[in-house]
C-alpha cells in the first residue's frame, strides 16, 4: 500500500474510487483494511475517493518511541499530510472512536479542511478519569497477550482468530504510548461550538462511557445531529454496517 513520511513518520493509507473525496478513520486496534473487509470501500467507492489512513502505531505505519509521539497535534498532522500528498484540499471525514478523537482534533485545528463530519463512538471531552479505559491501558503495558486476555474478559467473548491473530503481531509499546497519549487529551469540546459544519454524531445506546457526552457533544455544534443506535455497544456503530452504511450514504449523499 502506498505511504507518506510525515516527520519522519511512515502513514500508510489505502485509496480507490473517483468523485468527491471521502477520508476514514480507523479505531483502536483496528486495521486499516476493516474497512474493506466490512463492505464500506465497495459502498462508496463508485461515487467517492476513498481514502483510509492508518493511524500511527498500526500495522506498517510508524511507531515512533515514546507517549509525546502520539500527541493529537501529531496524529492530524499525519491526516492532512496524506491529504496534501493526494491534492485534497477539502474532504467529508468519518470517524470511529480513536479516529473520531482525531477528527474532533481537526474540527478544532484545521476546520476549513472539513466540507462534512461523522463522529462514531466519541466524545470531545477528556477521557483521563475513564475507569474502564485506564484499565485497558494496564494490560496494554503487560503485552498483546494480556490486551486479548482483558478484552475478552471485559466483552465475555472470545477474540475471532483473524482479530486475535492481527492483535498479537502489533507493537504493544506503541500502542500503548498512543492510549496513554490519547487519555491525556483535554478538552476538545470548546471550538466545536464555532464548528459550522454538517456533522453527524452516533454511538450506541450501551456505550454507557460514551453515549450521553457524545450527545452533549452535539447539542454544541451549529449544524451537528446526534443518532443514538440502540442496543449497540462501542464496536456496534461501526460493525453493524447494515445500520451504518445507509445512514452514512445518506450522510454523505447530503453534503459533499
Amino acid at each position: 500500500m502506498p505511504f507518506v513520511e510525515n516527520d519522519g513518520v511512515r502513514i500508510q493509507y489505502l485509496e480507490e474510487g473517483s468523485g468527491a473525496p471521502l477520508v476514514f478513520l480507523h479505531g483502536f486496534s483496528i486495521p486499516l483494511t476493516m474497512f474493506e473487509e466490512l463492505g464500506y470501500i465497495d459502498a462508496f467507492k463508485a461515487d467517492y475517493r476513498v481514502i483510509v489512513i492508518e493511524s500511527r502505531g498500526h500495522g506498517d505505519s510508524g511507531k515512533p518511541a515514546g507517549v509525546e509521539s502520539y500527541r493529537i497535534e501529531a496524529r492530524v498532522s499525519d491526516v492532512l499530510a496524506v491529504m496534501d500528498h493526494l491534492g485534497i484540499e477539502r474532504t467529508i471525514l468519518m470517524g470511529s472512536s480513536l479516529g473520531a478523537q482525531t477528527a474532533l482534533a481537526i474540527a478544532n485545528i484545521a476546520p476549513e479542511r472539513v466540507t462534512a463530519m461523522v463522529i462514531c463512538s466519541m466524545h470531545p471531552y477528556s477521557l483521563a478519569n475513564d475507569e474502564m479505559r485506564q484499565g485497558i491501558l494496564v494490560a496494554l503495558r503487560q503485552g498483546m497477550e494480556a490486551f486479548v486476555t482483558a478484552t475478552e474478559r471485559r466483552n465475555g467473548v472470545p477474540t475471532p482468530i483473524a482479530r486475535r491473530e492481527y492483535l498479537l503481531r502489533q507493537d504493544s509499546a506503541a500502542l500503548s504510548d498512543l492510549f496513554e497519549a490519547a487519555l491525556k487529551i483535554g478538552d476538545l469540546s470548546e471550538k466545536l461550538k464555532g464548528f459550522h459544519v454538517p456533522t453527524l454524531v452516533c454511538s450506541g445506546s450501551e456505550d454507557v462511557t460514551i453515549h450521553d457526552l457524545a450527545r452533549k457533544a452535539a447539542e454544541l455544534m451549529p449544524m451537528a445531529q446526534f443518532v443514538s443506535m440502540e442496543g449497540l455497544g462501542h464496536a456496534g456503530p461501526f460493525v453493524r454496517t447494515d445500520l451504518a452504511i445507509p445512514m452514512l450514504r445518506e450522510f454523505f449523499d447530503a453534503h459533499r
